[in-house]
């Protein structure tokens, strides 16, 4: 079962949603919401053809874009909003502009990341990858659980960045993303130019377990935000 909104939300059939601030993160929540059985969620994210662009820039039309869809007629009311963001270089920056654009979509704003706020008939939350206390982005995550599947991955990635002369000075989220798509271009030589949420949509997937305790803390938070 896909849980994926279409790029422009007409409707939604959930009482739960989780916005994203791209593809690859809307993969993931997907796959773990099918792992755990959460059938009354929905998961998306900006996109140009949607609200005109992608990323966490765009969040702000995005979900305002829900709550018009969540209020039409042919909709149940929306339950909940769960915005889920890279915590990147500075998490205290994420979450500040996670809140700026639930504000500004009309919704409540939850007071800390990773607590959920029950407020006018609504919840909400903020969710920051990879994880509670860290800075980072979703490739630090999927890494994490890629180098359980294959080790020697982890020695193969860092002595193919050092050939290329990318050294440890690098930001941290820069080098993630190098070694990321590295070892999702190795596991689909047929399709190279695959992005880490090819990778996980794929039935060919041999990288990547969404079974992998790298993402129980984020599985967990799903299920608990869903309850009914």
């Amino acid at each position: 079962m896909s849980h994926i909104l279409p790029h422009k939300v007409d409707r939604i059939e959930a009482p739960f949603v989780v916005a994203c601030e791209g593809y690859n993160d809307v993969c993931l929540i997907d796959q773990l919401l099918n792992q755990r059985g959460i059938t009354n969620c929905r998961v998306g994210c900006p996109s140009r053809t949607g609200v005109g662009g992608q990323g966490k820039d765009f969040l702000d039309r995005y979900l305002t874009a829900l709550d018009f869809a969540a209020k039409r007629e042919t909709s149940g009311a929306m339950r909940g909003l769960l915005v889920v963001i890279d915590a990147d270089e500075d998490s205290q920056k994420a979450f500040a502009a996670a809140c700026n654009a639930i504000a500004f979509a009309g919704f409540p704003v939850p007071d800390s990341a990773f607590i959920i706020k029950n407020e006018q008939n609504v919840r909400t939350s903020v969710y920051m990858i990879p994880g509670v206390n860290e800075c980072g982005t979703l490739e630090h995550l999927l890494l994490r659980a890629a180098f359980e599947t294959a080790p020697t991955g982890e020695v193969c990635v860092d002595k193919f960045l050092a050939c290329i002369g990318i050294s440890s000075g690098e930001k941290s989220n820069t080098i993630a993303k190098m070694k990321m798509s590295a070892l999702v271009a190795a596991s689909f030589p047929a399709n190279p130019w695959a992005t880490p949420g090819m990778l996980l949509q794929s039935s060919k997937n041999n990288l990547v377990s969404v079974s992998s305790g790298q993402f129980k803390h984020l599985a967990d938070f799903l299920a608990s935000f869903c309850t009914e």
